[in-house]
């Protein structure tokens, strides 16, 4: 008989700081987004190839699908069609090389990239006695002997484990400072493989935005002159992103928010490849405060010290930035219509944000999903 049983994956430690407007967005029928079928199965060969460091294809034999051990499967409601499934016994390698002669795959299928990719590095977790993790907390431990003694196990029956919930998130928003802010593509690259093996299929992607918000202001009448002292230094870039907090070390120049820009797409395109769905940043309310000038008759509210001011979501003025910003982001980024607003840091609730924030953003895609952050409250695990 298989074994059928459902799985938890791993989130990030975000789960401590972040709400999500809608609790059954966490539910597996609660979101009306399906994960289904994202990703490919060439990236996931990409991620197992990078990580192991030999050809996965060697190794696995992997397809998509669209049910797991259907004719096994629990008819529990509310659990998450999402699976993956390892078959019993193996699949023979094709080729002539001598090396692929003497190995034979595990085969194993899932119902999207991410899935599919967990999939097997539970197999190499449970079997192989692998570890996954990032270099600071020991990194890939991967045995020397992997190829040669492959297969460690031939699965005897078949496999089968379902998701408890849709969503496995990860990433905070101030992480994009504090750490992502020093990434190139290498340590994005080994950062997404490890999202990947744990089976992550949602995360925060908010590198670049300041480029996006610099093209767009400039068409409200703020030049880079008045727009540059309103970022942050590159440490600090979270705290100009939705916190208040402006003028914080030296603003960067803008070839660096160009290069952040051009890395934020190499990103993207990595994570739509493997099947993780991006959330992109949303306009919050923040504006440059040369903006009160600018539209005089806007309520602007522009802070003592003169560096921050923000826009009531109420005014048609935000709406106006609100839908050119979208129009910007996505024009540069494209988008899985998931976006998330690093809100003001606060322990209440502000009612015109909780009823017209979400909406006025929305204006320019109609198949939003609108999580949003919030710290300062009490963590609200899924």
């Amino acid at each position: 008989m298989p074994a059928t049983t459902c799985f938890r994956l791993p989130l990030f430690l975000v789960v401590l700081f972040m709400r999500i407007d809608q609790t059954s967005s966490m539910n597996a029928k609660g979101v009306n987004f399906s994960f289904k079928g994202l990703g490919s199965v060439e990236a996931v060969y990409g991620v197992l190839s990078r990580v192991l460091k030999r050809d996965a294809k060697l190794l696995f034999d992997l397809k998509f699908t669209d049910r797991c051990g259907e004719k096994h499967r629990d008819q529990e409601s509310g659990r998450s069609e999402l699976c993956f499934e390892i078959l019993n016994g193996t699949a023979p390698v094709s080729g002539d090389a001598t090396e692929a002669n003497l190995h034979h795959r595990i085969r194993i299928r899932a119902t999207s990239g991410p899935d599919l990719a967990y999939g097997c590095a539970h197999y190499l977790r449970q079997r192989a006695h692998l570890s996954f993790s990032w270099n600071r907390t020991g990194g890939n431990i991967i045995g020397s002997s992997l190829l040669a003694d492959w297969p460690p196990h031939v699965p005897e029956d078949l496999e089968v484990r379902y998701r408890r919930v849709d969503i496995s998130y990860f990433m905070n928003v101030v992480t994009f400072s504090y750490t992502f802010a020093f990434y190139g593509f290498r340590e994005w690259e080994a950062l997404l493989d490890w999202a990947a093996l744990s089976g992550i299929n949602l995360g925060l992607a908010y590198t670049g935005q300041e480029e996006v918000y610099r093209k767009t202001f400039s068409k409200f009448g703020v030049n880079d002159t008045a727009f540059l002292p309103w970022v942050n230094g590159p440490a600090y870039l979270a705290w100009s992103r939705g916190q208040s907090i402006h003028g914080v070390a030296e603003s960067p120049p803008i070839s660096w928010l160009q290069d952040q820009w051009r890395l934020q797409k190499r990103i993207l395109g990595r994570m739509r490849e493997i099947g993780i769905v991006a959330v992109l940043p949303a306009f919050q309310g923040n504006v440059p405060p040369v903006m009160k000038e600018l539209f005089p008759r806007a309520n602007i509210s522009v802070r003592s010290d003169g560096l921050a001011a923000w826009i009531d979501a109420l005014d048609p003025l935000f709406s106006e930035i609100g839908n050119a910003f979208l129009r910007n982001l996505i024009n540069d980024f494209g988008t899985d219509h998931w976006y998330e607003a690093d809100g003001y840091f606060n322990t209440q609730e502000s009612p015109w944000l909780l009823q017209h924030s979400s909406k006025k953003n929305a204006d320019h895609d109609r198949e939003h999903h609108h999580p949003r952050a919030k710290q300062g409250g009490g963590a609200k695990a899924p």
